[in-house]
């Protein structure tokens, strides 16, 4: 997995980057790219990585019947619905397919991030913190191409972007 990685960075010719697994799909929102570059041009880049919430649909059919044409746009305020209604629920949480993997998000503090109206930091709080970031290519190193399989790869160059002082920010 990481030779593979190493090999997409290396191809990378974007100025930013998002860290993310095979897993992940990301939803457009209205300005979320417009968004994260100010707010990464407003902190002191190179040396910043901006985390994105993560969370999982309950049923597959909400994305289907939620969605506005062929793009959805979803806002935090929308999102906040999706959450009330139990459509959705943060990556890792409780009663979720993903529950053994709460440790991996537990930094990003969704529930404040719900909240908030302005970024904060975020600290790593757990070993096995692995959170999806946008940063600039820049700021990247390798990916530890020694793991062999599955897991602890992407919580180790999490790790290694903490540990060489890159400042991880809320969306």
């Amino acid at each position: 997995f990481n030779a593979l990685r190493n090999l997409a960075l290396s191809r990378c010719v974007e100025e930013l980057v998002l860290i993310v697994d095979v897993d992940f799909v990301p939803m457009p929102a209205r300005r979320a790219g417009a968004l994260l570059l100010r707010q990464l041009a407003a902190t002191t880049a190179p040396n910043t990585a901006i985390v994105l919430p993560a969370f999982e649909a309950v049923h597959t059919g909400w994305r289907e019947s939620n969605a506005n044409g062929t793009h959805m746009n979803v806002e935090k305020q929308a999102l906040r619905e999706l959450l009330r209604a139990g459509k959705v629920m943060p990556f890792g949480a409780q009663g979720g397919t993903r529950e053994q993997w709460l440790p991996a998000h537990s930094c990003t503090q969704t529930a404040r991030w719900l909240q908030a109206s302005s970024p904060f930091q975020i600290h790593h709080c757990h070993p096995q913190y692995e959170p999806y970031v946008l940063l600039p290519r820049a700021a990247t190193h390798r990916f530890d191409e020694s793991f062999a399989g599955r897991g602890f790869d992407k919580i180790s160059f999490i790790y290694e972007l903490f540990a060489r002082g890159v400042h991880f920010w809320s969306a």
